[in-house]
């Protein structure tokens, strides 16, 4: 059976035109086999400071248009909307304008798109996200976990810690991406699935295959490449970074993602090549070009519930991974080089830069085809299937208990 024909509001934590990860890989699965979804783009997780001006402007920019031309439909039974709200979530004055336009403006595109019963789909567990599920009808509520936001490194709106545990308590099914975020999941819910991230083997093809012409930008950096992809943030460690692009002679140490904090001291260093963030689809072909992948992670209690996102797409290349001590990363050590310092780190990489070992590199492949996005898809869909079936059975048998209630009568 295929899970078909249903109508799907995804209230995300980050824009469908941002990195391509797990929400949009899952909601643009489930809607080419048959379901409509409707994409919200983020609504924000705190009030934005000084440096978050730039991206203030950018929301502001992307939610004018979307007033002017309203929703848009960015993949065959998909449609993105990007809801131009009040930025001061921690403002009660803001939080009620904040929550009447999303009611009003929501419950307009769902019957203007003709959506039906909805699965209500949430990524953020924010005050406003969990007041805007609540004046919205439902036939399941699903929350997605993928991160441990209560301990966001730049800060969250107030509240967020009592409408996450909201929506765990009222969520119908729970999924998460690591154990920590299972564990703590499972206290308020008795329905958590541990599901972590994928990858589509589609996108990432074996390494043998994927010796193509290198990227014109990443061809003029000289070899030996050591990389970094994703989004640069709080959660990297630039001192680590830093060493490594200073510590291995020869190098260049190569950023590709968009920028969400400061690098600037990172970016004067000569043999750091910041390429700016790459469409999903044309990743493998700058990986191919690298010679060791890393995650410079630091480690604390947000770091420490990440399952990265990214860990079976850098299997897949079959090139050497060296990572920090991520608890999700440790039972991958077979095919990951793990620093618990930075010696060591430095250490791995200079061992990873001489690596020649074929068959290394097709385990981490097989690795990665173990944990594709198709086997992840299958695993949620029928999870989904089975709520949905529990939840259709309670319907008939309260209907069937009315009209035997009624014929008593």
């Amino acid at each position: 059976m295929r899970l078909t024909g249903e109508s799907i509001l995804c209230l995300a934590s980050h824009d469908w035109d941002y990195l391509w990860q797990r929400h949009q890989e899952l909601m643009w699965r489930l809607a080419q086999e048959g379901n409509r979804v409707l994409y919200v783009d983020a609504l924000g997780v705190r009030t934005p400071g000084l440096r978050d001006w730039r991206r203030l402007l950018g929301r502001l920019g992307k939610g004018g248009q979307q007033l002017i031309r309203g929703v848009r439909q960015s993949a065959s039974n998909v449609y993105v909307y990007s809801p131009l709200v009040l930025p001061f979530l921690d403002f009660s004055w803001a939080a009620q304008v904040n929550d009447w336009w999303l009611r009003f403006s929501m419950r307009r595109i769902l019957e203007r798109l003709g959506f039906g019963d909805l699965i209500i789909w949430v990524y953020l567990p924010t005050p406003m996200v969990v007041n805007l599920v609540d004046g919205l009808q439902r036939k399941l509520l699903v929350y997605d976990c993928v991160d441990a936001q209560i301990y966001n490194p730049r800060g969250t709106v107030l509240g967020l810690r009592a409408a996450e545990r909201r929506l765990l308590e009222e969520a119908d099914l729970v999924f998460t991406t690591s154990n920590s975020l299972y564990e703590r999941a499972a206290v308020y819910n008795a329905n958590v699935h541990l599901v972590p991230a994928g990858v589509n083997l589609e996108r990432f093809p074996k390494f043998s295959d994927s010796k193509g012409r290198c990227p014109a930008d990443l061809a003029v950096i000289p070899q030996p490449r050591i990389c970094y992809f994703g989004q640069i943030d709080d959660r990297l460690d630039q001192g680590l970074i830093a060493r490594v692009a200073q510590a291995v002679p020869g190098s260049a140490l190569v950023l590709l993602g968009p920028i969400r904090t400061d690098i600037s001291a990172l970016l004067q260093i000569s043999n750091v090549h910041w390429l700016g963030a790459k469409p999903h689809v044309e990743l493998a072909s700058y990986l191919a070009g690298m010679d060791v992948l890393i995650m410079p992670y630091q480690l604390n209690d947000y770091s420490k519930a990440i399952y990265p996102a990214k860990l079976h797409e850098c299997l897949a290349m079959g090139k050497p991974l060296v990572a920090t001590d991520l608890p999700e990363v440790r039972p991958f050590h077979h095919v990951v080089r793990i620093a618990r310092d930075a010696d060591e780190f430095l250490r791995h990489i200079l061992e990873a830069l001489t690596e020649d070992d074929q068959g290394v590199r097709a385990q981490r492949r097989r690795v990665a085809e173990a944990n594709s996005w198709s086997s992840r898809y299958e695993m949620i869909a029928e999870k989904l299937m089975r709520c949905l079936g529990r939840r259709s059975r309670a319907l008939g048998m309260a209907d069937r208990s009315g009209i035997e209630s009624h014929a008593g009568a």
